[in-house]
């Protein structure tokens, strides 16, 4: 600890000042250290010379049970499932379309050496503007936003400054301030117990941070677990659910800092809610899991919701409470407006089973723990939450037998806040589970989470909506990493741990793109029941290459008569004018309109449509077709282009007039798809399919090919969903297609 204090540039008192005004207590509290991130990378060289064994994080503890009040009589209005859900399908049902990844690379692994085997990891991160920052149970990690890794560090010297066990790590970045926030929990179960705060004097991560600490309890009497962390124009807010020593809970407590003291400190000004301060008289009990929402814009109300110790009638209950006032004085209310009057708590839409079981996994009949309903996360953007938790279904009988990711946007000015929910339900024995959201400006969503089922490892995966789809609905799930192996980790303990919680941010260079990290099970290192090993990756979505129609296919041929003849088909469409057929000679690079080439479209639908023109005005030569599709509004999307070769005199003795790769059919497809391509001479040909990282998966051709047109089957057993890509190389030509898996 001599070297830790050596490299500390400030070394300050806890607390500045203490005042008390009408329960609550306002402090101003100095850092404890200002480090640079150099210095925290020598501190952990210095602890890295001592490997911390590997540990069982605590686990989060259990909130009071659902407290029934009676049947609801009020008659809030209620927002159904969309009808795709109502008749029984899943969110993977072909009807829907697609998000898939643009980008992903690994964060951080589990691993037998250098301390990493700790249970669970947490997974959370967080994206800036030129960098992803991991922060885990076992260690933080700065990368690049496409996966060079900066540096790495162990968790406990990143919070060096604080003494104590940490646990329960979270970080964002906050674009209001441009600054990069982190909270943590320390000393677990402990009369020493500690919250943890740190927050950067600029964007840059990799710059100066300052280390607060808050004591949890000055009496000594209750430690806190589970940090809730949000921010908005005016104030950071931390919650807390508190326990006893003995492990009992008592209630939920709210630190509010200053936000401007924050940004001009040291040192802060800090409001603190004493355990219980949200006590609800109509039900007798208080709430448990609060979550302060990421706030986005320049809202002055800060925004809390939380729904796990409230229930009637059967029916589970959200509630939205909020911080108003100003900076270094801030009020919590609950929202004005509610199915039971001055309670700020509304029924849900679609009820669940407040009984979560664990999740199956291939290769072992050891399930992994899913935890509880408690809400996960919130964010507010354009007047709207964001919220998400997992759950059980069916909602009866009393057992569940999957547990399902359940979704809201709120409206928290109104007294039925519901805008749309949705539920990810996989069926029996499915499960999904620590789900993270977030939306971008655009008001497009994506929530990330875990799946697990017998047939499958643990996998990191992802479902997305841009604002323009049918409300409730989510886009096809998307597999961000699969899964290596089945996963145990008990360190002899009762439980096999995976995750309390992971993260779906959103990318501030765009304020569109989103980012997830989620946790997925690794390459086992042995068989015995410790052996297990978890890793975290993260994944880059962006919601412009989702159009508000999918394309499933569009090829083009050539007939005997000399036209084109151009196919396409969609799997759902939303607002859907119509179609104008545009074409380029020799390249993509100028399109213009086929005349009196225009194809109504079918405005909004989830039934799949087929489409057909034929272009008479065709020449022989190499042409590239594209798609413009146009909504009901005027807007203009335009689809990738296929190349056709109209045969020249040389053709029609049967060679192509060039070497070419056409656009596979079907396309998305499952189990198989076509892939022809046509070669103008014979000549040394490879046909190769590449993921996303540019990591060949399969070689189809690569031998001497004659001139002509032909035709290769790929069909995939061993893939998981989502984009790949074929490259042809042939006489010096080089074409790639996209290809789309949907299992």
């Amino acid at each position: 600890m001599r070297f830790v204090v050596a490299l500390m540039s400030v070394w300050w008192g806890m607390h500045g000042a203490s005042s008390k005004m009408f329960g609550q207590e306002r402090i101003t509290v100095q850092p404890v250290a200002t480090l640079s991130w150099d210095q925290i990378v020598q501190i952990d060289a210095q602890q890295s010379l001592k490997p911390e064994a590997p540990r069982l994080i605590p686990p989060p503890h259990p909130g009071p049970k659902p407290r029934e009040i009676g049947v609801l009589k009020d008659s809030a209005t209620r927002v159904l499932l969309p009808e795709i859900l109502q008749q029984g399908r899943t969110e993977s049902d072909p009807t829907l379309f697609s998000l898939p990844p643009t980008l992903s690379f690994l964060a951080i692994k589990d691993s037998s050496a250098g301390g990493f085997s700790f249970i669970p990891p947490d997974t959370h991160g967080a994206i800036g503007p030129s960098h992803a920052m991991t922060m885990l149970n076992s260690h933080v990690r700065i990368q690049s936003k496409t996966g060079t890794v900066t540096s790495t560090v162990s968790l406990t010297s990143f919070w060096s400054a604080i003494t104590g066990s940490k646990f329960d790590p979270k970080v964002l970045y906050d674009a209001g301030s441009s600054r990069w926030i982190a909270v943590c929990d320390a000393d677990g179960s402990l009369s020493t117990s500690k919250v943890c705060f740190a927050m950067t004097t600029g964007s840059d991560p990799t710059g100066i941070w300052n280390f607060y600490e808050f004591d949890a309890d000055a009496a000594d009497a209750t430690w806190a677990d589970y940090p809730g962390f949000g921010v908005n124009a005016r104030w950071i807010a931390i919650t807390q659910n508190m326990f006893t020593l003995a492990g009992s809970s008592v209630g939920a407590k709210m630190w509010v800092i200053d936000k401007a003291s924050a940004l001009d400190g040291p040192p802060i000004t800090t409001t603190v809610f004493p355990t219980s301060f949200d006590f609800e008289a109509t039900f007798g009990t208080f709430g448990f899991t609060l979550q302060p929402c990421q706030t986005f814009g320049a809202d002055t109300t800060l925004y809390i919701v939380d729904n796990k110790g409230f229930s009637s009638g059967g029916t589970f209950l959200i509630r939205i409470s909020r911080i108003t006032g100003t900076g270094p004085s801030p009020v919590w209310s609950v929202i004005p407006g509610s199915a039971f009057a001055g309670t700020g708590l509304f029924p849900v839409t679609n009820n669940f089973n407040f009984t979560q079981i664990d999740a199956d996994q291939l290769g072992l009949a050891t399930d992994i723990e899913t935890n509880d309903p408690r809400m996960l996360n919130a964010v507010f953007r354009n007047s709207r939450i964001w919220c998400t938790h997992s759950a059980g279904l069916p909602v009866s009988p009393a057992t569940s037998d999957r547990t399902a990711v359940f979704w809201y946007q709120l409206n928290p000015t109104v007294a039925s806040p519901i805008v749309q929910s949705g539920v990810l339900s996989g069926g029996i024995g499915v499960h999904y589970y620590f789900p993270g959201i977030s939306a971008n400006s655009l008001n497009d969503a994506v929530v990330g989470f875990t799946r697990s089922d017998a047939t499958i490892f643990a996998q990191g995966v992802y479902a997305g909506r841009v604002a323009a789809n049918p409300l409730g609905t989510m886009q096809p799930i998307q597999t961000l990493k699969t899964g290596e192996s089945s996963y145990t980790k008990f360190f002899g303990g009762p439980r096999n741990r995976w995750g309390d919680y992971s993260a779906t941010v959103v990318d501030p260079s765009d304020d569109i793109t989103f980012w997830t990290i989620q946790e997925y099970a690794g390459t086992k290192v042995g068989v015995g029941v410790d052996d297990g090993r978890w890793g975290t990756w993260w994944g880059k979505i962006d919601p412009a290459t989702a159009l508000p129609i999918q394309i499933s296919y569009f090829n083009g041929s050539v007939t005997a008569q000399g036209t084109v003849d151009l196919l396409w088909g969609t799997l759902s469409e939303t607002n859907n004018y119509g179609f104008e057929v545009e074409k380029s000679a020799i390249s993509p690079a100028s399109y213009l309109a086929v005349p009196n080439s225009f194809v109504p479209g079918h405005g909004t639908t989830l039934v799949p449509q087929h489409y057909t023109y034929t272009d008479v005005t065709a020449t022989p030569g190499e042409w590239w077709y594209r798609l413009k599709q146009i909504d009901l509004d005027g807007t203009v999307h335009h689809t990738d282009g296929v190349q056709v070769s109209v045969m020249t005199d040389v053709a029609e003795q049967g060679l192509p007039a060039s070497t070419s790769l056409l656009q596979n059919y079907p396309n998305p497809f499952n189990p198989s798809t076509t892939i022809k391509f046509a070669l103008a001479q014979s000549s040394q040909t490879t046909l190769r399919v590449f993921d996303v990282l540019g990591r060949e998966v399969a070689t189809l051709v690569n031998e001497m090919k004659t001139g002509g047109q032909h035709s290769v089957e790929w069909a995939p057993t061993n893939l998981s969903s989502g984009m790949y890509y074929c490259r042809l190389e042939a006489g010096g030509y080089v074409g790639i297609k996209k290809l789309l898996l949907l299992k």
